[in-house]
């Protein structure tokens, strides 16, 4: 598991690593692991919380690109 969170998460964006608990690791822990639920479980528990933020920021700061300030505090309210 070590190795895994190395190679797969340090350096990484946080949204890099979002991507990577959706798609990679799920495949290498089934080829790793007979029993793979309490893994993934442990995954979702630990970045759950980590990942809402960061959208919901980023999704926001986007919106000023393509609308103006009055249009920005509806998308906040």
């Amino acid at each position: 598991m070590n190795a895994l969170i190395n190679e797969r998460f340090l350096g990484k964006a946080l949204l890099d690593i979002h991507y990577k608990l959706l798609t990679e690791v799920p495949q290498v822990i089934h080829q790793s692991f007979s029993t793979t639920d309490n893994i993934l479980d442990l995954f979702d528990s630990i970045f759950q919380g980590l990942f809402i933020a960061p959208i919901l920021i980023s999704g926001m700061v986007n919106a000023l690109t393509f609308a103006d300030f009055a249009t920005f505090q509806v998308l906040v309210n």
